[in-house]
């Protein structure tokens, strides 16, 4: 669950399993080491009242889109549209723990063109949806791993920008 690549997708897509940075400067490390543009980032979980801003802000040249989770996903989505206003974020508000992992594993399969990396590295611990990062991972990879062999149909989630009552 650190750094692990949990598949490599038809398209040459990297799937990475970081989902022992369960604090931003832990998710901070994990993004360190890709190139920019390249990475489509999964955060979300609880951050115990940590911040991301010095995270998105440091590593936004390197974020390709964002998609978050889990009860403090607004706070990381506020802090990519202050530190990377350019970047696409999707949320799921599902609380499933499977079904909001696959959902966000199929928006990012569905990204063109075809991402270079999907790095999980919440940022945020995991117990407010999965009973710890390891199930929070193996979810991740399983729907990784799944998402090559099935052809998904719709979304329950929405881009944040299409939120009523959210800003541009």
């Amino acid at each position: 669950h650190r750094g692990e690549t949990v598949h490599t997708g038809p398209h040459g897509t990297v799937w990475v399993d970081n989902s022992k940075a369960t604090n931003p400067h832990a998710a901070a490390a994990a993004l360190a080491g890709h190139e920019d543009g390249e990475v489509v980032w999964l955060a979300g979980g609880q951050l115990k009242g940590a911040s991301v801003d010095e995270l998105v802000a440091k590593h936004a040249a390197r974020l390709r889109a964002v998609g978050v989770l889990g009860v403090d996903r607004e706070m990381i989505t506020a802090a990519v549209r202050r530190h990377a206003p350019g970047v696409e974020v999707y949320a799921t508000a599902s609380t499933d723990p499977a079904g909001a992992m696959d959902e966000l594993v199929s928006w990012a399969a569905r990204l063109e063109p075809p991402a270079k990396v999907v790095l999980l590295a919440p940022a945020a611990a995991s117990l407010d949806m999965y009973t710890g990062m390891a199930q929070r991972g193996d979810l991740f990879a399983a729907a990784a791993r799944r998402e090559d062999r099935e052809n998904r149909a719709g979304s329950r989630g929405e881009h944040i920008d299409s939120i009523p009552g959210g800003t541009p």
